[in-house]
């Protein structure tokens, strides 16, 4: 089983979950935005702040998330976890 396997499952899964925004101007799809959190929370931020800081300083292990993983539609190539 490759590094990101448990990831792009999960990415799976929260697909499955309705998105009830609004489709205009949404920039990251809800699947994604749920596994940002859920790594966030795992890495032990405490709230939204924690997790935005996070997923910025995390840009370059989503990128590479992203080149090796077609688990999912994308809106935007960036959603900030790190999976290495």
């Amino acid at each position: 089983m490759d590094e990101h396997a448990a990831w792009r499952q999960l990415l799976r899964f929260s697909g499955d979950v309705p998105d009830p925004r609004d489709p205009r101007g949404l920039r990251y799809s809800l699947p994604e935005l749920l596994l940002v959190i859920i790594a966030g929370l795992l890495a032990g931020s405490q709230n939204a702040e924690d997790i935005a800081f996070f997923a910025e300083v995390q840009q370059d292990g989503c990128a590479r998330f992203h080149r090796t993983s077609t688990a999912c539609q994308r809106t935007t190539p960036s959603c900030g976890f790190s999976v290495g």
